[in-house]
């Protein structure tokens, strides 16, 4: 008899455990249907810049064929594109080995349109790169992408400027 007393607790245990597994994976259900899409909407521009620079680090020319391919419109444009790609070769050829980047600044324009600024770390000298990007409807896609390497020159000007303005005569 007590044999069967044991069992019967156990069976009403497994079948509390089993309630609290099947709310359990409700609530989780739950979270990932209410909070996960917003966290998805907030972070898709950094998922595109973040999967931008991985592959960026292995391929360069292959992570703006990426940047590009978020956006259909830049189908029509192959021309500009493959020039764009073809001078950043060129630049990326003088500037010694990818280190790697950081972010430098981050602009919005409402809320569909993100200017986000890098700075690309080489050997020899360093990149910016400027995505600006943009919502329409429901997908965040590149709407452009520019590259150059005047921050230093950009940076040099402020300093005199801001030194004039601190020492007037």
């Amino acid at each position: 008899m007590r044999n069967i007393g044991s069992k019967r607790r156990q069976t009403i245990n497994d079948q509390h455990m089993t309630k609290k597994v099947i709310r359990l994976i409700k609530m989780w259900i739950l979270f990932c249907f209410l909070i996960i899409p917003g966290l998805k909407a907030q972070t898709t521009t950094t998922l595109i810049t973040n999967k931008f620079f991985k592959i960026y680090s292995i391929d360069p020319i292959k992570a703006v064929d990426f940047a590009f391919s978020t956006n259909k419109w830049f189908e029509q444009k192959q021309d500009d594109v493959s020039n764009l790609k073809s001078k950043l070769k060129n630049l990326i050829d003088s500037c010694g080995a990818y280190c790697n980047y950081e972010k430098l600044t981050e602009r919005t324009a409402g809320q569909s349109l993100i200017v986000i600024t890098y700075l690309i770390k080489y050997e020899r000298k360093p990149i910016r790169f400027t995505f600006t990007l943009y919502k329409a409807d429901k997908f965040w896609q590149v709407n452009n992408f520019s590259f150059d390497e005047n921050l230093g020159n950009e940076l040099e000007d402020a300093a005199k400027l801001y030194r004039l303005k601190e020492n007037p005569e």
